[in-house]
């Protein structure tokens, strides 16, 4: 009797031991299984059928599953969106899945055992013998005698031009898959994780990378797809959400007069999706960003930078010339990457949002400081002068780093200048998407540069990470 842990060593050995557990039950099947210890579960039943190399070849593709698709629970999401117009979108996912998971074992690999694991089992769909057909035209090995009729050698023709390995066409190809097979029954061999198979946090972490990766409208549409409600009584939850998970890509540098040490790699830790990427070690965390395998390193200060923790209030500007947060607004994604810097530090953030009025957050290091930054209100251009001193007094933040976000077209300009001028810790973020071609706008800038410690502006996504603040001590009143 074959031994079923020694023969899931070996096919570690020839993916190069990623860690995963095995567990063994009775069923018949062989499946990858998520968690914060990922697992191939493995039954006796299906392992007394196979010979020695058809098991290696069911483990090799359940492995690969992790190794090479989909890899993460990421990809399950965006590829189940993808294909959620079709009534069985679920089952051409998986097919799909296990065309790139088999080609990348033979072609990419060198390992043919997954050939022998199908000629053992039997076809059990249309869906699955077009498949193979096409694994054995392309790999040369034969996956199992199967006969297609000619509408089926049609789409088989069609299926050659798809190149399942291109992982930049991953949306185009699946859509194109799915054109070819959703009118046929499909089965597949083996069990493939799905969205259900996550618990709620693993889904909400997949959420911070897809909102790095596509645009707010269809983050918005997968919340939905996924069955993720809004927050009853703040209609733009999901805007927070996708700028929250999108501004963790950016650092914005708080920077000292104090010159305090450097600022280098020291303790090996847990990496979280939410986490800047920049010190995310790619080696020790086998190439993956999985909750539970990968690893970031945690730093140690630099020089020019201070161990002290910084407090700061935003003030940003959400007028009807400014772009609404419902579309990819350049001033909320930098205040929210500002706002973390700040928090990350241990910082406490306060927020005056302005328009024909002011809203206003006390500081905190809570989620309502984005909320606060992320409304609209899409009115005239005023900051109230008298309520931002009023705020200053209140919560006592006079030695606070003071960030105004705005496009500069405020209505009371000189007003406001003659009262940030006593600011010493002013830093002013003009937004020129469209300012920058108004001459007025441009001129009330030069107003505000005038009186900024630091200026910056702001034109796209690209130009967030140049923003440095640096302060200084002091409060003019």
């Amino acid at each position: 009797m074959k031994d079923i842990k020694k023969v899931f060593e070996e096919a570690r050995k020839d993916l190069y031991y990623p860690p995963i557990g095995l567990k063994i039950n009775e069923s018949e099947e062989c499946r990858l299984e998520f968690g914060r210890k990922h697992s191939v579960v493995v039954g006796r039943r299906l392992a007394k059928r196979l010979d020695e190399k058809g098991l290696l070849g069911a483990f090799h593709h359940a492995l690969n599953h992790w190794a090479r698709h989909p890899y993460d629970l990421k990809t399950v999401i965006l590829e189940s969106f993808w294909l959620r117009d079709y009534k069985n979108g679920e089952a051409i996912r998986e097919l799909f899945d296990d065309v790139v998971v088999n080609l990348d074992l033979v072609i990419n690999r060198g390992l043919d055992a997954i050939a022998e694991t199908y000629q053992e089992l039997p076809v059990k769909s249309e869906g699955e013998a077009l498949i193979r057909a096409y694994l054995s035209r392309i790999t040369g090995l034969s996956f199992g005698r199967v006969k297609l009729d000619e509408r089926l050698e049609e789409r088989l023709e069609s299926m050659l031009k798809i190149d399942f390995l291109d992982r930049r066409n991953l949306k185009l190809n699946i859509q194109k898959f799915a054109e070819l097979v959703y009118d046929l029954e499909i089965s597949v061999q083996f069990g493939n994780p799905g969205i259900g198979d996550f618990p709620e946090e693993e889904i909400e972490r997949a959420m911070a990378e897809i909102a790095r990766e596509v645009d707010i409208k269809e983050y918005e549409e997968i919340m939905k797809f996924l069955g993720i409600s809004r927050e009853e009584g703040k209609p733009r939850s999901a805007d927070v959400d996708w700028y929250m998970h999108r501004a963790s890509r950016y650092v914005v540098y708080i920077e000292s007069s104090e010159k305090t040490g450097s600022l280098y790699p020291k303790e090996l830790v847990d990496f979280g999706l939410d986490d800047p990427i920049d010190f995310y070690s790619p080696i020790e965390s086998y190439g993956k960003v999985i909750p539970g395998i990968a690893k970031m390193y945690r730093a140690e200060e630099f020089e020019g930078q201070s161990s002290e923790a910084r407090n700061a209030v935003i003030i940003i500007d959400s007028s009807g010339s400014m772009k609404d947060p419902r579309k990819c607004s350049y001033a909320v994604l930098g205040a929210f990457a500002i706002a973390r810097s700040y928090m990350d530090v241990g910082g406490k953030v306060g927020v005056i949002n302005f328009s024909g009025k002011s809203i206003e957050q006390a500081p905190c290091r809570g989620k309502e400081v984005y909320e606060a930054l992320a409304v609209y209100q899409g009115g005239g251009t005023r900051l109230d002068v008298g309520k931002l001193k009023q705020y200053i007094e209140r919560y006592a933040c006079k030695d606070y780093d003071f960030i105004l976000i705005t496009d500069a077209g405020i209505e009371n300009i000189e007003e406001v200048v003659r009262y940030l001028s006593h600011l010493k810790n002013l830093t002013v973020i003009w937004i020129t998407d469209y300012a920058g071609d108004v001459e007025d706008f441009k001129m009330r800038s030069r107003k505000l540069k005038d009186i900024a410690g630091n200026f910056f502006s702001v034109k796209d996504e690209r130009d967030i990470p140049k923003i440095v603040i640096r302060w200084r001590r002091g409060y003019e009143s």
